[in-house]
């Protein structure tokens, strides 16, 4: 039910932002959103791994949240790690400054990237290229934010389409650390309902990039949906070798 939520709040949010706006009586819709995604990908989880593990994926869950809490808070008071920035309301509602759903969003976006790596392979090397994922989500994520007025940044020489490369840095060391040092519950079949939810966010971003005048962007997660979607197939196929070998 819940999944089927968040895509139906998926699909009107792109057709409202993407040629017209959301009203302002539907304000309270975007911070709803990350809060719907962030409860669809907890779903995801939740169906497909053991009774046993659900207690670790719901105390990391906690931990993501309260920690990245905490670093946005210390980030809009001091402008470290992630650059000097500060929220407006249009997120919902906010404790220090910071909306709850940005922690929340920490979340799903930690989860979704972490899903995606091979299981066979080691902790250090997955958390790795976990936080490549989630950057590479940021990257497309974060300037369209900026242009929609979600959270603004201050001037920055070493920046790009306003929001620095500072940023982009800290989300990666924020992102491998926590994926380091939390366990995370694995499941063993394909990722695929993820793997959608980040294409259709990279879709969803990239094309309001392009509205705001980024269109190089829209061509960026394009090229990186592509990717994503060559590498389920190769891991869909590899499995499929590997199981016809065994029998």
């Amino acid at each position: 039910m819940i999944s089927k939520l968040y895509w139906f709040w998926y699909l009107v949010g792109l057709l409202l932002m993407s040629f017209y706006h959301v009203p302002s009586f539907l304000s309270f819709s975007n911070g709803l959103f990350l809060i719907f995604l962030t409860l669809h990908v907890l779903t995801q989880y939740h169906k497909r791994i053991a009774r046993e593990q659900r207690t670790a994926l719901y105390t990391t869950s906690l931990v993501i949240f309260l920690s990245t809490f905490l670093l946005e808070w210390i980030g809009t008071e001091t402008g470290f790690p992630f650059g000097d920035y500060h929220y407006t309301s249009v997120l919902g509602l906010s404790l220090f400054g910071v909306p709850l759903a940005i922690a929340c969003a920490w979340i799903a976006i930690l989860l979704m990237a972490r899903s995606f790596t091979p299981i066979a392979w080691s902790r250090p090397k997955r958390a790795a290229i976990a936080a490549l994922y989630a950057v590479a989500l940021d990257l497309v994520l974060d300037p369209a934010a900026h242009a929609m007025q979600f959270w603004q940044w201050a001037p920055d020489q070493w920046a790009m389409y306003d929001v620095p490369f500072q940023n982009f840095a800290a989300w990666y060391v924020t992102a491998f650390v926590l994926l380091l040092l939390l366990p995370i519950p694995d499941w063993k079949d394909s990722p695929t309902p993820l793997v959608r939810t980040y294409q259709g966010l990279l879709i969803m971003f990239g094309v309001l990039c392009a509205k705001h005048g980024m269109p190089l962007l829209l061509l960026a997660a394009a090229g990186w949906i592509a990717i994503v979607e060559w590498r389920e197939k190769w891991r869909g196929s590899h499995a499929h070798r590997k199981q016809t070998k065994v029998v």
